[in-house]
């Protein structure tokens, strides 16, 4: 059977890094909402003055929350993680149009992550694929690099 090309193991393992900045970075955000609506609440419980303000605070965090869902799109984009590393080790026993359908199968269920992480993701599968960084002429941006810390880093 012939070996899939680099392009495709590029894209495979490409989806899976983003797929894993996204679930990393929202199971974070989520992480840090919810240890502000505590600490916020123990400041009530606690008697500071102002508690409408910490009130207002975790109604609002709580909203953030609730309308951005970060829990479930964490969730969702670690089962992708699971999906893609699936395929990335079926790889030599596929051909490059099983491979192309199966992407597309698994792309259909996607989480959609932060365009601010397609660049670092791109970065990640470079350096996993071939040891290099073959992006180091498109360096981060702020943003990126903030996010893509978030998210779970790129490595040297």
């Amino acid at each position: 059977m012939e070996q899939p090309s680099e392009h495709i193991k590029f894209e495979v393992n490409y989806s899976i890094y983003l797929a894993e900045m996204t679930e990393i970075f929202n199971r974070r955000i989520n992480q840090f909402c919810t240890f502000w609506q505590i600490l916020f609440g123990a400041a009530i419980f606690g008697g500071i003055q102002h508690e409408w303000l910490l009130g207002f605070l975790i109604a609002l965090t709580s909203a953030i929350q609730f309308v951005v869902k970060f829990g479930e799109k964490g969730g969702s984009a670690k089962s992708q993680v699971r999906r893609y590393r699936r395929l990335a080790d079926e790889l030599p026993q596929l051909d490059e149009n099983q491979i192309k359908a199966r992407m597309r199968e698994i792309e259909e269920t996607d989480t959609q992550p932060l365009t601010a992480l397609y660049h670092p993701a791109k970065k990640r599968a470079s350096i996993a694929l071939y040891g290099v960084d073959r992006e180091a002429e498109h360096p981060l941006t702020r943003w990126e690099q903030m996010i893509a810390f978030i998210g779970g880093g790129i490595p040297k």
